[in-house]
C-alpha cells in the first residue's frame, strides 16, 4: 500500500523498461489478488493499444484476464485491441495469451438485458480459427494450448467448439498421452444426445490398445458422458447395458465398481430394459475370461450380474 501511488507513477514513466518492470511486478501482485489492481486497468488498457514490446504485451494480456473475471464491464472493451493484437502479430505466444484473455472476456460480454456486444461473433470466430491452428500444429505444446483455449472457449460458446469436434477426436490418437488426456476432456464437453453413440463407439475402438492411465481414463469417461445428469443423454438403455458389458470385459480397467453400480441403477430404474440386461447378465457370468480375471473391483461387476439375475 505504501507503494502502490509510486508504481502506479512508473506505469507512465518516460523509460520503457521502467514501464515494463513496474508491468511486471503488477502481474506477480496481482496473481494473489487481482480486485487490488482494477485501478491500474486504465493505464494498463492504454499500454496495451500503444506498446509494441511482446514481451510486456503478453504480461498484460494475461493480468487483464485475471480483472475480467472482477469487473466484467471490462470484457466488451477488451474484445476490439485484443482481436486486433491477435490478427497482426505473428508470434505464438503472443498471439495465444490474447486468444485466450478473449476467451475469458467473451464469458462477461453479455449485457444486462440479454444483448451481446456487436462484434462477438467475429471475436468468436477469430478465436476458434487461431486455436484450431495451434491443435493442428505439428509442435505438441501449442497443439495442447490450442485444447487448452478450447475449453477455455466452450465455457461460453460450446456451440462453436463442438464444429471442430473431429479434430479433437483425433487428437486421442496423438503419441502424447498429455495431449490424449486434455482432448478427452474437452470431448466430454461437446456430447449431445445425438452423437452419443458414434464418440462412445470411437473411444471403445481406442479403449484395447489403450494402457495404464489412459485406458482407465477412456473407460471413466465412457461412463461419466452415458450417465451424466442422470443419463440425460440417453436415448437406448439397452445400448448402455451392452457398453457396460463390453467395459467389463475390459482387464484393469478400474472402474468395475462404477459399471456394477449403473447396470444396477438402470435395471432398477428402467423397467423395459430389464429382459435384456437380464439376457446380458447370464453370458457375463458364464464367461470364464471375466470369473477368472475378476479381482475385488471387479467382482463386483459379477456381484452386480447375478443381483440382476436373481431379481
Amino acid at each position: 500500500r505504501l507503494t502502490f501511488d509510486a508504481l502506479k507513477r512508473r506505469l507512465t514513466d518516460s523509460d520503457p523498461p521502467v514501464v515494463s518492470c513496474a508491468v511486471n511486478v503488477v502481474c506477480e501482485l496481482a496473481r494473489k489478488n487481482p480486485k487490488n489492481y482494477l485501478s491500474l486497468a486504465p493505464q494498463l488498457f492504454k499500454l496495451m493499444t500503444t506498446t509494441a514490446n511482446n514481451w510486456m504485451l503478453i504480461k498484460i494480456a494475461k493480468l487483464m484476464g485475471s480483472l475480467v473475471a472482477e469487473e466484467p464491464r471490462l470484457a466488451r472493451k477488451l474484445l476490439a485491441p485484443l482481436a486486433s493484437i491477435v490478427q497482426r502479430t505473428p508470434a505464438k505466444s503472443l498471439q495465444y495469451e490474447c486468444v485466450f484473455t478473449l476467451t475469458q472476456a467473451l464469458q462477461f460480454t453479455r449485457r444486462a438485458d440479454g444483448t451481446d456486444a456487436k462484434n462477438v461473433p467475429e471475436v468468436v470466430a477469430l478465436c476458434a480459427d487461431k486455436l484450431r491452428e495451434f491443435v493442428r500444429d505439428p509442435d505438441h505444446n501449442l497443439k495442447y494450448l490450442g485444447l487448452v483455449g478450447l475449453s477455455q472457449l466452450m465455457l461460453s460458446h460450446p456451440r462453436v467448439v463442438a464444429e471442430h469436434r473431429d479434430l479433437v477426436l483425433a487428437c486421442l490418437e496423438d503419441e502424447d498421452v498429455t495431449i490424449r488426456l486434455r482432448a478427452l476432456e474437452l470431448l466430454t464437453g461437446m456430447v449431445t444426445r445425438r452423437n452419443l453413440p458414434e464418440v462412445v463407439r470411437r473411444l471403445l475402438s481406442l479403449v484395447d490398445s489403450a494402457e495404464g492411465h489412459y485406458r482407465q481414463e477412456l473407460v471413466d469417461k465412457i461412463i461419466f458422458m452415458c450417465s451424466r445428469d442422470m443419463y440425460a443423454y440417453l436415448t437406448d438403455f439397452a445400448w448402455f447395458v451392452s457398453v457396460l458389458v463390453r467395459l467389463a470385459h475390459i482387464q484393469d480397467s478400474g472402474h468395475g465398481s462404477a459399471i456394477a453400480d449403473c447396470l444396477v441403477d438402470v435395471a432398477v430404474r428402467v423397467e423395459e430394459v430389464r429382459p435384456f440386461a437380464v439376457s446380458s447378465m447370464l453370458p457375463l457370468l458364464a464367461d470364464p475370461s471375466v470369473a477368472q480375471g475378476a479381482h475385488e473391483d471387479m467382482g463386483r461387476v459379477l456381484y452386480a450380474a447375478a443381483w440382476i439375475s436373481g431379481e
